[in-house]
């Protein structure tokens, strides 16, 4: 991210990773997909996967021996609703460059755009960002309240519920069912649980392709797919054949 940075690229990360070794991606937000994908390019990344309102990229660095995954969101989604194309410039005007160099969407944007991604999309709300949620100042949550007014009530409707829940008096299902009426009122926010099994299902039985890397002892298969299994995507299986086993 320093990196992307330092060439000038606009962006903001979406979501600070716990850890960041532990980081299955790393999302950040833009406003011009296409001139961000020829700089991309240029940097060494190569996209693996494009979609209505994102672009995933990849890249290994040899000098971290690690694999830098980008998930480019260039628009954002609430449930259903699509958020206008000024609600996301209006997030990188607000970003804060880090001392480390990287742009961090406000933390008060971070804070609302967790509670919707949760409630919404993911459906319970994790321990590892609900404090995030929780320690984020209410009042500078509300400071931002109009660059939300597209959503179908009002920013503060929605922090009334996460204040009930932090202070116990609703468990977490209700917060995330309030949330979901407010949101959407015909409850049609969130597919209902067996289109959810059955895309989950698909998803499993889909056939992927695969690249075979086939050569002699010494040929640098081991050298050239080692750097693969410290990735989740793709799968990796070593398959030893004939009298070279156990070399």
């Amino acid at each position: 991210l320093i990196e992307l940075a330092a060439s000038g690229l606009r962006f903001a990360l979406l979501r600070e990773p716990i850890c960041w070794e532990d980081a299955g991606d790393i999302d950040i937000v833009v406003c011009d997909i296409s001139g961000f994908d020829t700089q991309l390019v240029e940097l060494g990344y190569v996209m693996f996967s494009s979609g209505k309102e994102n672009r995933k990229y990849i890249k290994y660095d040899w000098d971290a021996e690690q694999w830098i995954h980008l998930d480019v969101q260039f628009k954002i989604r609430f449930g259903d609703l699509e958020a206008p194309a000024h609600f996301i410039k209006s997030l990188l005007d607000r970003s804060i460059l880090s001392d480390a160099g990287i742009y961090h969407l406000d933390p008060a944007d971070e804070a609302i755009l967790l509670v919707f991604h949760l409630a919404l999309d993911k459906g319970c709300l994790s321990p590892k960002y609900r404090e995030r949620i929780f320690c984020c100042d209410r009042s500078l949550m509300l400071n931002h309240a109009e660059s939300y007014s597209f959503l179908p009530r009002p920013v503060a409707e929605y922090l009334d519920i996460i204040d009930r829940l932090r202070e116990g008096k609703i468990g977490e299902r209700n917060a995330i069912a309030e949330i979901r009426s407010l949101f959407d009122p015909s409850g049609s926010a969130r597919p209902p649980l067996w289109m959810r099994a059955f895309r989950r299902l698909r998803t499993i039985l889909k056939a992927h392709p695969a690249i075979v890397f086939l050569g002699p002892d010494g040929a640098g298969k081991t050298t050239l797919t080692e750097p693969f299994e410290r990735l989740r995507w793709p799968g990796v299986r070593r398959q030893f054949m004939g009298p070279a086993r156990k070399s």
